[in-house]
């Protein structure tokens, strides 16, 4: 996959597994999950280091299965070569299926619109002092001095300045930890929903 999208400068969905619904015995994706694009990439001996920029939400309309199925009784430490699994692929499978089938999980998607509405000027307050909050506690934890943490925590706040989906994105990219929290607030549609789950999973239960 990573071969397919350097070449042709494509981007790749990223989605959260779903262990309930396998495809072809291997754990399928939610959904809806995100596009990525790679924005660098470098190789150092066998490892690929990538940076990626999100990008659009989607939704899975049908998914493609891949060539092989999961072998349940595989080693899980062993790890095939391409070369080693395109000889796997069964001999049923048709040169046609061969030439248009990939190794990976593909999916037909709908791209999804952005988060509907506005917050109110209240909740963009709110949702701006509280990334200002997290950056001063980072910034005084990593023990920066007070006239660098001013000028970073100033230009980290710019980034989300608008308080819009972006911004709601990137703050919650963040601070929310949980994968599954996560996708809550990744399928929602209004922004304010969202926020309401973002907050929700940042404010602790009363003791």
């Amino acid at each position: 996959m990573l071969d397919d999208c350097l070449l042709e400068n494509e981007p790749f969905g990223i989605c959260l597994i779903d262990p309930f619904n396998p495809v072809s015995g291997w754990p399928g994706p939610h959904l809806v999950g995100t596009m990525a694009r790679i924005t660098h990439h470098e190789e150092q001996g066998a490892n690929h280091f990538i940076e990626l920029q999100g990008q659009r939400r989607f939704k899975i309309i049908d998914i493609i299965e891949p060539l092989l199925e999961r072998d349940a009784d595989a080693d899980p430490q062993f790890q095939p070569d391409l070369h080693e699994l395109l000889a796997s692929i069964p001999d049923e499978v048709s040169p046609e299926e061969r030439a248009e089938g990939k190794l990976y999980i593909r999916a037909d998607v709908e791209l999804l619109p952005e988060l509907s509405g506005e917050l109110s000027p209240e909740r963009q307050k709110s949702l701006l002092g509280m990334w200002e909050l997290f950056l001063d506690a980072m910034g005084k934890g990593i023990g920066l001095s007070e006239d660098i943490l001013e000028d970073w925590s100033g230009a980290q706040q710019a980034t989300v300045a608008e308080a819009d989906a972006g911004a709601l994105w990137r703050i919650a990219s963040v601070l929310v930890h949980d994968p599954w929290a996560r996708q809550a607030i990744l399928e929602y549609d209004s922004i304010d929903d969202a926020l309401d789950e973002l907050m929700g999973n940042l404010i602790e239960p009363p003791a």
